[in-house]
């Protein structure tokens, strides 16, 4: 057996979700049938239904692109090319419509083809199956061919699957990364593509040859050729005992003694040439002709037919449309087939302002829409996302709802206590895109008004900072709502909180529901009703914790500080410590984890509530107990708006942004320090090299950055053809890392997102 023959592919998809593809990376196997013309053959849900990035790496870790020049409609097979000449050159990329000039071709390997012979396919043959199993490059896996008239694999009902022909199949126990290796058997001679198994067994599926043989040999006259495919568009199966008269069996198995079934009708797809002339249950007698006629078994009675054979390649998808992140195509005949379709349809109060926890919207780059008494939806917009607290503005148009009857709740900015009678109204849970929404409410008491320790979450991402929630006895399960007085008045907005919870070693996704005072509400929406722009708010930067008067002396607090807070606040005896110093403000240089906040200027402060008023101002003065000492603090306050995202660079799969909020407050981490990777797409060349989310980018090829103007201006020094770069980058920790970057601008063009006068806008960044 000649092993050496045997290559594989190492692929990487484009983040573009094309009929039964998912977008993504991912490795598999293919080898050289043709190395004249540097043909691959492989599966075709390797080779995908859409635009693709594909590099070959050879057994000699050579590493070549390759581009498809052939993916069947129906079949799992498909073919790569790469360019086999001495020289660089350009390859004409079949289907997708553009050109890609070959980085590299094959210099140090001499590269055989293997021939395939199908017809060596036979039961009881023994087999090697050569490839890139489980990602480990090579492998070789055996077994003995046991049956060649196996039905087409089922993988699932919104993905690729093949029809209309006999698997081959072995219990050889391949498994991923060993889609489209060879099945060789002891002459070294390629008899079947290996293409699937059976998740829990050793069984595993191979494609047999005589159509990829076919299709090749059209190829290898011209790799641009358009190979003809026809179909009928009605899937067939084998035969099951349909009232077929037994003289037809008779006559039918003499005809055909190695056969041990016929073909019957299995379905038939709306709107197709033969939807009025084939019934599920037919069996197939006889085909004849271009306009296919068909003898068919219905029942016992032999009718004829004459059927229109479509073209395959005019019902697969060849172009899509990407809309906001969406990608629209004309459904294709595997989707049509999967559900049954068609092919070629479609695939795919006054000034209204609303408040939403920050659970639901978590931040202004998005879509609205308001749901009126489960009646009327509007679209609406998002215009303000508070910064710390957990609540976010939204505003419809109040045109839309025409005469519905819609009122302005009535506000109470006093605080609620403890034993206070309160309604708690809210929507009941399993709210859904098909579901409804009930109204329930609930008559009772507020049990407490107090701040709750959150775990920090990992990765980053908002968590709510200094606030004493209100807590109520006996609550309904809600999805939110509001905590009103018995008057009818609003004092509290019941709403969802997001956290992380620990359950053995693993994070996981949690919620739980508590009140946010109206008043610091109301200081954000004020500013919206009378039409103005969103609110200027300061934050001191810091994350407070209550710890007792009891333990603050304790800590060198002496007893006349400690008897003015307790006349303070009676009811709370505790004072503010410092848990968290948010990185790049002036907290951060000039206070102390553990510092005992007393006064912020002149004012005695004992809660969340009292700092966050004393300093909505650019900067204060705080009376600070560090270590048995008073002292005083100048500090410049944060505008928290400065944190807000009004500029996003879209880069090889990632968005980069500035450090937000969330990470210079859980991590210490300073907004100048580095572009921050919020986000990485499947499929993209960054899913590849890295690097990952969470990660900040210091260094472009020797360029140092701070921030995205330095990114920016950095990119327009690189080259623009398919390049690598080098990119340092800092993990959360600070610890350094070097990746090199494959710049692929085809599919993943640089642009930048900026929120300007309410709305974003996209530019090309060249």
């Amino acid at each position: 057996m000649q092993l050496g023959n045997t290559h594989w592919t190492m692929l990487c998809l484009p983040s573009v979700r094309p009929p039964t593809q998912s977008p993504g990376n991912g490795w598999a196997t293919g080898f050289v049938v043709d190395a004249e013309r540097g043909i691959i053959l492989t599966n075709r849900h390797v080779v995908g239904a859409g635009p693709i990035d594909a590099e070959a790496i050879f057994q000699n870790n050579e590493e070549v692109r390759v581009v498809p020049i052939y993916r069947d409609p129906v079949h799992d097979f498909g073919f790569f090319r790469y360019d086999p000449s001495p020289h660089f050159g350009l390859l004409g990329c079949f289907a997708e419509c553009f050109i890609l000039t070959l980085p590299v071709h094959v210099r140090h390997l001499n590269v055989p083809s293997l021939p395939l012979h199908p017809e060596k396919a036979i039961v009881g043959t023994d087999i090697r199956v050569v490839g890139n199993d489980a990602a480990e490059k090579l492998a070789i896996a055996s077994g003995t061919l046991a049956r060649l008239d196996r039905d087409c694999p089922a993988y699932g009902l919104n993905t690729y699957n093949d029809f209309n022909t006999f698997y081959f199949q072995a219990s050889s126990g391949t498994s991923g990364g060993s889609s489209g290796s060879p099945v060789l058997n002891q002459d070294g001679q390629v008899v079947a593509l290996n293409a699937g198994g059976k998740m829990g067994t050793s069984a595993s599926f191979y494609l047999p040859l005589d159509r990829v043989k076919r299709v090749l040999e059209a190829l290898q006259k011209d790799t641009t050729a358009v190979v003809p495919r026809g179909t009928l568009q009605t899937p067939f199966d084998e035969v099951r005992r349909l009232g077929l008269p037994a003289d037809t069996e008779t006559e039918l198995r003499q005809a055909f003694p190695t056969a041990n079934g016929l073909l019957v009708v299995a379905e038939v797809l709306p709107s197709s040439s033969c939807a009025s002339k084939l019934h599920p249950g037919d069996v197939l007698l006889r085909v004849n002709g271009h306009l296919v006629r068909l003898d068919l078994d219905r029942a016992g009675t032999v009718v004829s037919v004459d059927v229109l054979v479509d073209d395959l390649h005019a019902i697969t998808p060849s172009q899509f449309l990407d809309i906001g992140g969406a990608v629209v195509n004309p459904l294709s005949f595997q989707q049509a087939r999967n559900h049954g379709l068609r092919p070629s349809a479609p695939y795919v109060a006054d000034p209204g302002l609303v408040v939403v926890d920050r659970n639901t919207v978590t931040d202004r780059l998005g879509d609205v829409t308001v749901t009126f008494a489960n009646t009327l939806v509007v679209p609406a917009t998002v215009r303000f996302v508070h910064p710390v607290h957990n609540f976010a503005i939204v505003q419809y148009d109040p045109r839309l709802i025409g005469s519905t009857p819609i009122q302005s709740a009535k506000i109470s900015r006093s605080p609620l206590h403890p034993s206070e009678p309160v309604w708690l109204v809210g929507l009941m849970s399993g709210v859904g895109r098909n579901s409804w929404a009930e109204l329930v409410s609930r008559e009772t008491l507020v049990s407490s008004v107090k701040w709750i320790s959150l775990p920090m979450p990992n990765p980053p991402r908002y968590q709510e900072h200094n606030l004493e929630m209100v807590q109520l006895q006996d609550v309904v399960t809600t999805e939110g709502g509001a905590v009103c007085t018995p008057d009818g008045h609003v004092a509290a907005f019941w709403a969802s909180f997001s956290f992380q919870q620990q359950r053995g070693n693993a994070k996981v996704e949690s919620q739980f529901t508590r009140g946010i005072p109206m008043d610091i509400i109301m200081d954000s929406v004020d500013p919206l009703v009378d039409g103005a722009s969103a609110p200027h708010l300061y934050d001191l930067g810091v994350d407070f914790e209550h710890i007792s008067l009891a333990k603050g002396r304790e800590l060198g607090m002496d007893a006349g500080m400690a008897h003015a807070l307790e006349m303070h606040a009676p009811e709370r005896r505790t004072i503010l410590s410092v848990g968290r110093r948010w990185g790049g403000t002036d907290a951060q240089s000039q206070l102390r984890n553990g510092d005992l906040i007393v006064q912020i200027d002149d004012a005695i402060v004992t809660s969340f509530r009292e700092v966050e008023v004393a300093t909505q101002k650019p900067s204060v003065v705080a009376t600070v107990i560090r270590q048995g000492e008073q002292l005083q603090v100048p500090l410049k306050t944060v505008l928290l708006e400065s944190w807000e995202v009004d500029r996003i660079v879209c880069w090889q799969g990632l968005l980069l942004q500035v450090p937000p909020l969330s990470v210079a407050s859980q991590r210490e981490i300073s907004s100048k320090d580095g572009v921050y990777v919020s986000c990485r797409y499947a499929g993209s060349p960054a899913a590849r090299y890295g690097p990952p989310p969470t990660s900040r980018i210091c260094e472009i090829n020797g360029d140092p950055i701070r921030h995205l103007d330095d990114f920016v201006a950095a990119l327009q020094r690189q080259p623009k053809s398919n390049a690598s770069i080098r990119v340092k980058y800092m993990d959360l920790s600070g610890k350094v890392h070097l990746t090199t970057l494959k710049l692929e601008p085809t599919f993943w063009p640089t642009s930048e997102l900026n929120y300007v006068d309410g709305a974003w806008h996209r530019t090309c960044i060249k």
